[in-house]
């Protein structure tokens, strides 16, 4: 069950992390309307590809920062690890795999209109994420209980 709890964790901190990028479909403040006046406009040269270089700077920040969360337990426990990687290599791995996958989500997804990403987000993903959250807890302090009692 903890695993499950987990995974939905993750996969909301993709989501997260997709729209803290402003990745499509979360590119709210660059929307259709603002497409023609926005910075893609304003600048030409070195700064628009500064604004490129950060915005692919931090999307391999946040896909470290997920495999480093939450997918080198993984690694270390998994029982029959056919390459044979350390832990630096599946990272490694691990982050080209989530940059491509949020490259990948930015061709294949339609944009949101914001009251649907607002619905979603604070209606739905906010009270199943707060439940895995506490029903973690709850586990982790009946396994304490349990190693305490032994």
């Amino acid at each position: 069950m903890s695993f499950i709890c987990l995974f939905y964790c993750f996969y909301i901190f993709v989501i997260a992390l997709t729209a803290e990028g402003n990745r499509p479909p979360f590119d709210l403040p660059e929307a259709e309307g603002e497409l023609v006046a926005g910075y893609h406009t304003e600048h030409a040269g070195m700064p628009f590809a500064y604004f490129y270089i950060s915005e692919y700077a931090s999307l391999i920040f946040n896909s470290l920062l997920a495999s480093l969360f939450f997918l080198i337990i993984y690694n270390s426990n998994f029982p029959l690890n056919p390459l044979e990687l350390d832990n630096f290599s599946f990272v490694f791995l691990m982050t080209l795999f989530l940059s491509a996958l949020q490259t990948w989500l930015r061709a294949a997804l339609p944009r949101y209109a914001i009251e649907y990403v607002m619905e979603i987000g604070w209606k739905y993903k906010l009270t199943v994420l707060l439940s895995c959250y506490y029903l973690n807890i709850f586990m982790s302090i009946a396994t304490f209980e349990i190693m305490m009692n032994r």
